[in-house]
């Protein structure tokens, strides 16, 4: 039996397969239709459409870049770029006078930096974190400005290591448990590391040249923080930082001519990089909601200043000596 012996009917047999003629098979071929859209794609066109993308995603993100420099209010920029403009001439002039002057004017901005730092970080238990990263800050600062014999800064990793266990047996013994236990330590070393680098300043003047050279140094950052008050929000972010490099290494290669014994070459290093780096500080930190306080703007500029002082100091020792 095959399988057309279940398909019958009374008249007889029904077959169960078409008859010749009847099929597709005996039908003229037809061509393929292919839509355009389903056609492959040459290089030339992948290409094509990933450098679109490409350019999209760099407006895109030049537009957010903008919102968020307009978003951060006039009178934090006025206020952290007039901190940081204070605190700087402070530290230069304190360093023509000596070390011990050098010591008490970054310990002050060490303070300030520990008083605003808590609000522009929403540190959690705030007024002991303030407590305990000034309390650092006056170690720090210490540990630098008491140090009579060179090396000057050989107690300051003693004083942050100590400042940084302190900080951390605050966030685990604090009441209310622990919660945000890693955001708060991260909070508070971050603040002690910009203090450690501030204390940089303070042996400057024990070294050939190091007031002027910190004085220098801390003129062009003053002044290459000014464009993040006239032009931020205005042009896109690449624009006003190199404002900021440009007017930060004229101001120091000013400050030089004026200065004598200072090599130019070197004071324009100098501009260059402390006006990259405080302004790229400013700028980071600007973006923290905190910031929009004036207890957080307070803490942006003096940030912006004390971030500095390990590349001034290695830049004084490289061309003083």
């Amino acid at each position: 039996m095959t399988a057309g012996d279940d398909a019958r009917t009374p008249g007889g047999w029904v077959p169960t397969e078409p008859p010749p003629g009847d099929g597709p098979a005996d039908q003229p071929p037809t061509a393929a239709v292919v839509e355009p859209e389903t056609q492959p794609l040459t290089r030339a066109s992948i290409r094509a459409a990933q450098a679109q993308q490409l350019t999209e995603a760099a407006e895109e993100r030049r537009r957010a870049s903008l919102a968020e420099e307009s978003a951060v209010p006039r009178r934090v920029r006025v206020l952290a770029v007039g901190t940081a403009v204070a605190l700087a001439v402070l530290i230069g002039l304190s360093a023509l006078v000596g070390a011990g002057s050098t010591a008490l004017a970054v310990g002050f901005a060490s303070v300030v930096l520990a008083w605003g730092w808590v609000r522009l970080t929403d540190a959690p238990s705030p007024h002991v974190a303030a407590l305990v990263l000034g309390g650092g800050a006056v170690a720090i600062s210490a540990a630098a400005g008491l140090t009579r014999t060179d090396p000057y800064l050989v107690w300051v990793p003693v004083a942050v290591a100590v400042s940084v266990i302190a900080a951390f047996l605050h966030q685990v013994f604090r009441r209310g448990g622990r919660p945000r236990l890693t955001e708060g330590i991260a909070a508070s070393v971050g603040a002690l590391a910009i203090m450690a680098s501030g204390a940089a300043f303070i042996p400057l003047p024990y070294y050939p040249h190091g007031g002027p050279w910190a004085l220098v140094s801390v003129l062009g950052l003053a002044a290459a923080a000014l464009p993040a008050l006239l032009l931020g929000g205005r042009l896109a972010p690449g624009w006003v930082l190199l404002a900021a490099l440009v007017l930060g290494t004229a101001v120091s290669v000013l400050a030089a001519v004026v200065a004598t014994g200072l090599p130019l070459g070197g004071a324009a290093l100098a501009g260059v990089l402390v006006a990259g780096i405080s302004h790229s500080m400013m700028r980071v930190l600007f973006a923290l909601p905190g910031a929009k306080t004036a207890q957080g703007a307070v803490a942006v500029g003096a940030a912006g200043v004390l971030v500095v002082g390990v590349v001034v100091y290695l830049l004084a020792r490289i061309f003083s000596g």
